[in-house]
């Protein structure tokens, strides 16, 4: 095979994908394909052919255009999968309508941004190699996913791996993680598009071959599903969870502390002694250090072998931050003790992303 051959682009399937409008369009439904993986939707198989969707348009395009093509995906996925956001701002946050759409298509387009400059890595590494292209191209959609889960804390939403958390290919998660799922996912929408090509190219065993390949990794899944990766503890644990239903515009008001206090003390009044009681998130509004009191009366009624597990804000000085610093944390009181700061925190609902440049 010439050297001309293998790196020259593939031309399109079908003359469908030649037109820039129809391409833009098939993009932006192959982002909004993934959304429909998830619960709870659970159309996993979604997943190969969003990819395949993908490469039938991106494969033949210039290096140039590959940046929109992954922005005009990314559009796709999270104006479908991430718009929820948009509740997080305008009723949490009480932010006007007009703004919080504002904020939230904003939201959309900076996720947007990191499919984009994954593509636009890809065409500057395979530049018009349609062979190099579709080798990278399971490298390059996790290395976008990468790095979405990284830069400003991450948001690490919408991998396709986590999709099979009850899909074919959950067995493998415990050995290749939800990364290694989603580049599965990937290479078999890469493999699907070079076997369709071989076959039009009339090589059949070639094709066979991709498609063997890629099929090893559907078919061993489900049987690590019987590999027992836990060991099951012969002693039972009792858990007691509470949920005050505490209605947002008076959760951090000083005025109702008390009365939400003692609405989760009452909750939970016949569980002292369970092995493990879990409050939810922020249950106690105020920082731990000025917490004091409530703490200490819940360690006097906790049973002896007990943990009572509560989200609580936490301040303090913070040598990451360099300062004094907040943190949305969880507490366990009791057996264990013990303190967790959240590490990825929900944008615009936890933290405001540069909030030097958007606030006021």
């Amino acid at each position: 095979m010439s050297r001309d051959h293998l790196t020259s682009p593939i031309a399109p399937a079908h003359s469908f994908f030649s037109h820039r409008w129809l391409s833009a369009a098939t993009l932006a439904v192959a982002g909004a394909l993934q959304t429909l993986t998830f619960s709870p939707f659970h159309f996993w198989w979604l997943g190969p052919v969003s990819m395949l969707l993908i490469l039938l348009v991106t494969i033949p395009l210039p290096a140039n255009r590959l940046f929109l093509a992954g922005l005009l995906t990314g559009l796709g996925l999270f104006g479908s999968g991430a718009s929820w956001v948009y509740i997080s701002i305008s009723e949490f946050g009480n932010t006007p309508i007009p703004v919080a759409v504002l904020l939230t298509a904003a939201f959309v387009a900076v996720l947007a941004l990191f499919p984009a400059l994954a593509f636009w890595f890809w065409g500057k590494l395979a530049k018009g190699s349609a062979v190099r292209r579709l080798i990278l191209f399971p490298a390059i959609w996790i290395l976008g996913d990468w790095l979405r889960g990284w830069l400003l804390t991450g948001f690490p939403w919408l991998y396709l791996g986590t999709a099979h958390t009850n899909g074919p290919l959950a067995g493998l998660a415990p050995v290749v993680g939800v990364h290694g799922l989603t580049f599965l996912i990937a290479a078999s929408g890469a493999a699907m598009f070079a076997a369709g090509w071989l076959i039009t190219r009339q090589r059949h065993a070639s094709a066979g071959i991709v498609a063997v390949a890629v099929l090893i990794p559907w078919l061993a899944a489900p049987a690590l599903n019987r590999v027992d990766w836990t060991d099951i503890s012969t002693e039972p644990t009792s858990v007691a969870a509470m949920q005050g239903n505490i209605p947002q515009q008076i959760k951090w008001d000083p005025e109702f502390l008390k009365d939400q206090i003692v609405a989760y003390l009452g909750m939970t009044e016949p569980y002292w002694d369970t092995d493990l009681i879990l409050w939810p998130e922020t249950a106690i509004p105020i920082p731990q250090d000025q917490a004091g009191k409530i703490i200490d009366h819940i360690e006097e009624n906790l049973g002896e072998d007990s943990t009572l597990i509560t989200g609580i804000p936490w301040y303090g000085f913070s040598e990451r931050a360099g300062g004094f610093t907040y943190h949305n944390s969880i507490m366990a009181i009791g057996n264990g003790e013990g303190m967790y700061h959240k590490q990825k925190l929900v944008p615009f609902g936890e933290y405001v992303p540069l909030e030097g440049v958007l606030r006021g």
